[in-house]
């Protein structure tokens, strides 16, 4: 029996490293991503956010522009949602030159066509 919950232990503390983000909160999210409150990096990328959230809204076109610039990606358009509480949420796929990058899609959360978190 203590076997089996030493071997169970082991697997939860291996997954939850395996799966970790780094979290950064308050000013040192600020310092990454000026304009924001939490930043989320995943341990497999550690070169793009995998969660923005932001202090204030941000327009939409301004925040794709910087963000394109700052990490030399490209973003391309997909698809357009309004839920029932009224958040649009705007997909865009990431390429390098013409060719998609698979699995690198970012989700924007829009109220008035302002970003409150990605």
């Amino acid at each position: 029996m203590k076997i089996v919950v030493v071997i169970l232990l082991l697997f939860y503390i291996q997954s939850s490293y395996l799966f970790a983000q780094k979290e950064f909160n308050g000013k040192e999210a600020n310092k990454i991503i000026p304009g924001s409150e939490i930043v989320y990096f995943s341990k497999q990328n550690q070169s793009f956010p995998t969660y923005i959230k932001f202090v204030n809204l941000l327009d939409k076109e301004i925040l794709l522009n910087k963000l394109q610039e700052q990490y030399e990606i490209k973003l391309k358009f997909i698809s357009k949602e309004e839920d029932q509480l009224g958040i649009v949420h705007y997909k865009y796929q990431q390429f390098i030159d013409t060719i998609p990058v698979e699995w690198a899609i970012s989700s924007f959360h829009t109220k008035n066509n302002k970003i409150f978190c990605l």
